[in-house]
């Protein structure tokens, strides 16, 4: 995204929580932004908000407007997203781990170990990154969803294919 467009989507979000401050998806919307920008510490800033706004119970047995109720799997997820745009992998790993089993599903938790996989392979530790490589073909060649014609079955066969990559990526290093 262009970095003017960026600007403009931070300004508008940073209204909109203003106005709307019990809306949870403004803050996993505007995170993801200021890392784009390289401002990390505000993204961090952001999803640190969101969840002591969510352990205050802001959010808990209440659905915003919208329908969007927010989860402590999403804000584990935003913590990660934000360390791995600040190249901070043993942070990002910490709270990529912590979401494990908390997952919806094989798709989610296929998909955090896939992360994992690069995160460790990103610090040189193949070992681990051939663990959740291998951990989360498993899962995502299980996953229901597989059979499905739709987005997400398309998401799952470039995920796949992403993780052979990695294993083959590994292999190399590890010779």
């Amino acid at each position: 995204m262009h970095e003017g467009r960026l600007d403009d989507a931070r300004e508008s979000f940073e209204r909109v929580i203003k106005k709307h401050p019990e809306d949870p998806e403004i803050y996993l919307n505007l995170a993801p932004v200021y890392s784009e920008l390289k401002n990390f510490d505000k993204a961090l800033k952001v999803v640190t908000t969101l969840q002591n706004l969510y352990d205050q119970g802001y959010f808990k047995n209440s659905k915003y407007k919208s329908g969007y109720m927010v989860s402590q799997f999403e804000i584990d997820n935003a913590f990660a997203d934000v360390y791995r745009a600040a190249r901070d992998y043993d942070s990002q790993i910490r709270y990529l781990k912590k979401t494990l089993g908390k997952a919806e599903g094989p798709l989610s938790d296929g998909v955090t170990r896939t992360n994992l996989a690069e995160a460790y392979m990103m610090q040189g530790n193949y070992k681990d990154a051939w663990i959740e490589a291998t951990k989360a073909i498993s899962l995502l060649e299980k996953s229901p969803s597989r059979t499905d014609i739709n987005k997400e079955s398309s998401q799952l066969k470039l995920m796949l294919k992403r993780l052979y990559k990695l294993q083959r990526e590994i292999r190399k290093k590890k010779e």
